[in-house]
């Protein structure tokens, strides 16, 4: 179930190119794999709308609310923007929480999970698009709809559970919990941001 587990979520996740530097190291820009990152140090390098922490598993979260009009080649467009800067985000966090694993010489397996979700958008409006018809089945099941999210619970259950741990969560695992809890409290001068990373903030 969704409320038997012991889940640390990250809202608005943000980080900088020098804090995704300092695990992943010098690397290439996110837009152009060919060219190599030119991003100042407290530039935006990446941001997640959501990452879950529970025991050894990491879910990333990229939510989408494209504005569909009905008309095939403007919504392609749009749907495809959409779709293509998600992914952008998700394979960024995904690659930084594996770099912050790989430092904490844990010695459990991590199972990274990541989706773009359109929860706004039911999946017939996007199903005769190009840009989602050229897709493989891998990269169509991340990308959840409207109607796969009415009901999160059962979702949850039935896309996340399965890959739980038979064991509680390890220390290293909980290593990278910290580490990626001390990242979304930092600002872009890395410094501890005592009003974002206060419970208060969150809950109006």
């Amino acid at each position: 179930g969704i409320g038997n587990e012991k889940i640390k979520v990250l809202y608005g996740l943000t980080y900088t190119h020098e804090q995704f530097e300092w695990f992943v190291g010098e690397h290439n820009s996110s837009k152009n794999p060919k060219l190599a990152c030119k991003l100042k140090k407290q530039d935006t390098e990446g941001e997640c709308d959501l990452v879950v922490l529970i025991e050894n598993i990491v879910v990333i979260f990229e939510i989408k609310a494209p504005e569909l009009s009905g008309d095939l080649q403007k919504d392609d467009r749009t749907f495809k923007r959409n779709l293509e800067d998600s992914a952008r985000q998700r394979k960024r966090t995904r690659m930084l929480v594996q770099k912050m694993f790989d430092v904490t010489d844990e010695k459990c397996d991590l199972v990274i999970l990541d989706f773009s979700i359109f929860n706004n958008t039911e999946k017939q409006s996007v199903v005769n698009l190009s840009s989602y018809k050229r897709k493989s089945d891998d990269d169509k099941s991340k990308i959840k709809f409207k109607e796969e999210m009415s009901d999160f619970s059962e979702w949850w259950s039935i896309n996340i559970v399965p890959h739980f741990a038979s064991t509680s969560c390890t220390p290293c695992t909980l290593d990278l919990h910290y580490i990626l809890m001390g990242v979304w409290c930092m600002d872009k001068e890395n410094t501890y941001n005592t009003n974002t990373a206060s419970l208060a903030y969150w809950i109006k």
